[in-house]
């Protein structure tokens, strides 16, 4: 068994409908296939995620109300007090009703209507025309298409879903390379100013040094000089 077949297949595994040899094929096919087992694990996920989903019940019960009974003139008025007035409206709400009839009945009969060469050809048959009844090997293949796209409907969800989780991990990396970058020009400007800082401070001491000999010398030389 290969990919492709066993694609079919992943739907009735998971439900648990695969019995004898074909059960212990695609078992040893998913034994050996890391690929089909990860699509396995995904539709699982999938099938388990749905199933958690909690069922809503309708805020307020549906109430049905029971009609009251009336009699055929009571009918009869409230549909006589709903034709028009004139009686051309009537005539045409005559027409309307004739065709309407006319198109229900056609429906019924099976009444097929066609126009060739300037001629109108009218057919009807009260029999509903015969159908082909579809055969089992139509059906297993009608079958095995509904499962396939099923499966590709499933496949490209999942694809989606990690497209998206790529995305927003990508998006969180290069936030955090961001803020690490920010972080290292904030030290290195931390670092610059603490070394112009130590330099003023250098060269305040060496003023202040400088000051302090030159005071001792004066010192000095007038101590000399009084001796």
């Amino acid at each position: 068994m290969n990919c492709d077949l066993a694609k079919t297949y992943y739907m009735d595994f998971i439900y648990e409908n695969l019995e004898g040899e074909l059960q212990s094929e695609f078992k040893k096919h998913l034994a050996t296939c890391k690929a089909c087992q990860e699509e396995i694990a995904h539709l699982q996920s999938t099938r388990q995620l749905l199933q958690a989903l909690p069922e809503e019940e309708p805020d307020s019960p549906l109430v049905f109300a029971v009609p009251q009974r009336r009699s055929l003139a009571n009918w009869w008025q409230e549909f006589a007090s709903l034709l028009p007035r004139p009686i051309w409206a009537r005539a045409l709400l005559g027409l309307a009703s004739l065709a309407f009839v006319l198109l229900v009945a056609g429906s019924v009969a099976n009444l097929n209507i066609s126009y060739d060469h300037g001629q109108f050809r009218l057919s009807m048959h009260l029999l509903p025309p015969r159908q082909t009844e579809i055969s089992d090997e139509a059906a297993q293949a009608l079958l095995a298409q509904m499962r396939t796209e099923t499966t590709a409907l499933i496949t490209n969800m999942h694809a989606a879903e990690r497209a998206e989780q790529q995305q927003m991990l990508s998006q969180v990396v290069d936030a955090f390379a961001r803020d690490i970058q920010a972080l290292e020009r904030k030290q290195e400007n931390d670092l610059m100013l603490i070394g112009q800082g130590l330099q003023e401070i250098h060269r305040s001491t060496a003023s202040q040094f400088g000051e302090t000999n030159q005071v001792l010398q004066q010192l000095v030389q007038h101590i000399s000089v009084r001796q």
